[in-house]
């Protein structure tokens, strides 16, 4: 366990006694069906009920108190039900942050040593431009290019790369020419142990193992152009150090935009609603407002998912001749097989882990076996639908939202750390509601509702394009 691992367990443990009854909402949420809820969840969550309270304390401080209205209660309330029931927080980091321009972090891997294949200071691990992997880096069987033949120097001498090399585990090749072989047969002892001899065939010189210095005298001139390659191990324990690898953290800024509604009531409605069904119609107008703004914020950042999600994998929901559409629907995993490797190729890791997908969409994944329903279908709005083999399916009633498509899909990758996802939601200022406000009317009143956020995208190299198709696949 890293530090950052270990103060965010210490976090969310100090959290967990704060507010008690909210994170025990959090673990037994709709999320906590669909992901693990970790230390991470925990903190993101309760630094927002934290930044309500220093809020809270700023009304107390100033004398207006009063002016929070159902702010108390709605906020304590609404922060864990963001979190653990709403789908922003299945589809994105939750980041919050200190200002209106705050910092969100994304990580990457960088090498600190020159060895192999690596440079130091060179990235191999960004989900932006995919993963390459580590040569003669972690390993010490390291094959290198001592020198290039020209057709008539018979004598070859160069330090090698990296040193100290072990004893006796260094061989001699020349490219293309299978007669020329040569092998470290260890010091003699007779002059400086540190040297060792090699002999072979057709090649002969020595080895200083602490150095690095290779010196090699061969028969015959090796080729223009052939390659003189030297296969040894290096000596790790004598080694100054270990190649080593640095976890570091991208950071982008983002601005947290303003979200407000207001809705208003007549005094007589008010009245007839709770004399009729004991109603409280100024509560159903706050859960209305709050709905609102949460609906919105997630729309703008499926928006930016969607115009920048790349590949075109498709399942085509109209069976061939001679199939049944029982049979054909089964090949439907197979597609998003093929969508988990799109990704792949692009991020160099990940794999579909949430799908945000239309109703058309939804309605056939629902029929295949193995898919479990989570909705009870009373959620409005964009709302977490269920499961297909551990992939968590987010279902957008709204065609409008999909880009007019009822069957689109998009594939989104969400790792268990806050600094591996496709898309972060930055939440500064908490909900608030105001508390009932006059109007020029006095048989009228309103309340408000404010927040302040940032949603953005981060690495699009984590998505995919899946749609369903309503047709036959072209022959």
């Amino acid at each position: 366990m890293d530090f950052n691992e270990n103060m965010n367990e210490k976090m969310a443990d100090g959290y967990k006694k704060k507010y008690p009854s909210q994170v025990a909402f959090l673990e037994s949420s709709l999320l906590s069906k669909v992901q693990a809820i970790t230390p991470t969840h925990i903190t993101a969550m309760c630094k927002q009920i934290d930044m309500f309270e220093t809020y809270r304390k700023m009304c107390e401080a100033s004398g207006n108190l009063n002016n929070l209205g159902l702010l108390p209660r709605v906020a304590l309330d609404v922060i864990p039900a963001v979190m653990g029931q709403l789908p922003i927080a299945t589809i994105a980091s939750v980041q919050p942050i200190d200002g209106q321009k705050g910092i969100i972090h994304f990580k990457n891997v960088a090498a600190k040593t020159t060895k192999g294949n690596r440079t130091e200071g060179e990235t191999f691990i960004d989900p932006r431009t995919g993963e390459k992997t580590n040569r003669g880096y972690a390993s010490n069987l390291i094959v290198e290019t001592l020198a290039t033949g020209d057709g008539a120097d018979k004598t070859f001498s160069a330090v090698l790369a990296s040193k100290p090399s072990r004893s006796q585990f260094l061989k001699v090749a020349v490219s293309g020419d299978l007669t020329v072989k040569g092998t470290d047969v260890g010091s003699d002892y007779q002059g400086n142990k540190d040297i060792g001899q090699i002999y072979g065939q057709g090649v002969h010189g020595t080895v200083n193992y602490e150095t690095g210095l290779v010196t090699l005298v061969f028969s015959d001139a090796p080729a223009m152009g052939a390659n003189i390659v030297i296969e040894f191990q290096q000596n790790l324990e004598k080694a100054a150090d270990l190649p080593a690898i640095e976890s570091y953290w991208d950071s982008r800024t983002v601005e947290a935009q303003v979200y407000a509604l207001k809705s208003t009531i007549g005094m007589l409605q008010q009245f007839a609603l709770q004399k009729q069904y004991g109603e409280s119609a100024l509560d159903e107008l706050s859960a209305d407002l709050i709905r609102s703004l949460n609906q919105e914020i997630f729309g703008d950042l499926l928006t930016k998912i969607l115009v920048a999600a790349p590949g075109a994998t498709k399942f085509y929901k109209k069976a061939p001749e001679g199939v049944s559409y029982f049979e054909h629907k089964m090949t439907y995993t197979d597609q998003l097989s093929q969508a988990n490797a799109d990704m792949a190729g692009r991020a160099g890791r990940g794999q579909v882990s949430v799908m945000v997908v239309g109703r058309q969409h939804a309605a056939v994944v629902e029929g295949i076996p193995g898919f479990k329903k989570l909705s009870d279908g009373k959620a409005l709005g964009a709302h977490i639908y269920g499961e297909l083999n551990g992939t968590v399916y987010v279902r957008v009633n709204e065609d409008s939202m999909m880009g007019g498509d009822a069957f689109r899909g998009v594939g989104i990758f969400k790792g268990d750390s806050p600094f591996d996802a496709a898309a972060v939601y930055a939440p500064f200022m908490p909900l608030a509601v105001t508390s009932d406000l006059p109007m020029a009317n006095p048989l009228m009143t309103q309340r408000a509702a404010a927040t302040m956020a940032a949603v953005d995208l981060i690495v699009p190299q984590y998505l995919v394009n899946f749609d369903v198709v309503n047709a036959k696949e072209p022959v």
